[in-house]
């Protein structure tokens, strides 16, 4: 039997204890909170249609105390957006406000983009992350893939203030395309489904098409596989 606080081995010529220290050790942990409350003021915008509805996001942040901050925008590893880089902020909050351009100065692709905020002080350094979508709509599909006689059932949320319900359109490969106008379910959010029809697999697509609140025209689309 091996009693508590030590190890026995043995070989084919001797056999030894060996001591093992059971006493406490403490382990100081330092929590860095010079950065907090990053976010963005909306969930998504959509500049990309040129009017005024829906044509920024704000960001924001606050610091604990001074701190050499760097902020940028990405599409996943892709550098889209300088913000600041290196720049000495002292302790509040702090705004910035994204007019939905690229670097180059064109306006970013639909898609989901995220806010990296780096803030590097005398206690250490902290990132942290954010995440904003671009688009006309903001669309959650029941399945990224269907068969024949499955039911694909599309939600969104129109990012600017619509002034109808929008239209939906379903193409699958070789088949004529299916429009339906979503039904509003409150809360601004819209719903339809499709009944997927027997034919040829690939790639299907939705297509949402609505005007908002001002007369413009607001539409984007997401490919189906069709197995």
């Amino acid at each position: 039997m091996i009693g508590c606080g030590a190890l026995i081995t043995r070989s084919s010529e001797t056999t030894r204890k060996i001591p093992i220290s059971m006493s406490p050790r403490t382990t100081p942990v330092r929590v860095d909170r010079t950065l907090g409350s990053v976010g963005w003021a909306s969930a998504a915008f959509y500049p990309n249609d040129g009017d005024a509805l829906a044509a920024t996001a704000r960001m924001s942040f606050r610091l604990a105390r001074t701190a050499t901050v760097s902020a940028a925008v990405y599409w996943r590893t892709t550098l889209v957006r300088t913000i600041w880089t290196n720049r000495r902020l002292g302790a509040g909050a702090h705004t910035w406000t994204w007019n939905g351009r690229t670097n180059a100065g064109a306006f970013a692709g639909p898609g989901t983009y995220t806010l990296r905020v780096t803030a590097r002080s005398g206690i250490g350094t902290t990132v942290l992350a954010r995440d904003i979508l671009v688009d006309a709509y903001a669309v959650s599909l029941s399945a990224a893939s269907v068969r024949a006689g499955q039911t694909l059932t599309v939600t969104l949320i129109p990012t600017e203030a619509p002034s109808g319900a929008p239209a939906v359109t379903f193409k699958q490969p070789g088949r004529a395309a299916v429009r339906r106008t979503a039904t509003a379910l409150g809360g601004g959010r819209y719903r339809v489904s499709f009944v997927v029809a027997k034919g040829s697999a690939g790639t299907a697509t939705v297509t949402i098409t609505g005007r908002d609140s001002r007369g413009g025209t607001n539409t984007t689309s997401r490919p189906v596989a069709v197995r």
